[in-house]
């Protein structure tokens, strides 16, 4: 009985993380997704591994965000790189917020505040070409 339990309760949860950030909605292919400027396997990667190790994901991921974000700020994407860059940042950043990392005690001092600023940074700095990438990222996150 237990085991059967705890099966359907894996089961679900399991389900809900395939679906997500669509929730089943097979249709759901909005402009950032369609144009490849927010790639949903990459932020369910960063999602599942920031699940597991949360410390370790938001130690090896803050440094690189916080350039990210920097460099949206100082409106320094000018690139191909930068903006792969940019949308990386747009994955990570989906996956790391819909994981619940600002949420998860012991992230350090701030506890993740630290990745909802650097995301309100992306959102008010990014370039109106990543603009539907970052959209995407927030459909992700609410």
């Amino acid at each position: 009985m237990c085991v059967r339990m705890c099966i359907q309760v894996l089961s679900a949860s399991t389900d809900a993380r395939v679906r997500w950030p669509e929730g089943g909605v097979t249709e759901w292919a909005p402009a950032g997704i369609s144009q490849g400027l927010f790639i949903v396997p990459h932020a369910h990667l960063v999602r599942m591994l920031a699940t597991i190790a949360p410390t370790a994901a938001a130690d090896a991921l803050r440094a690189p965000l916080a350039t990210a974000a920097d460099a949206a700020a100082a409106q320094r994407v000018v690139t191909t790189s930068d903006k792969s860059d940019q949308a990386a940042a747009a994955e990570i950043t989906a996956g790391l917020i819909g994981a619940g990392l600002p949420y998860v005690a012991g992230n350090g001092a701030d506890a993740g505040g630290w990745l909802v600023d650097g995301c309100k940074r992306q959102l008010l700095n990014c370039t109106l070409e990543l603009s539907e990438g970052w959209a995407v990222c927030v459909r992700c996150v609410i």
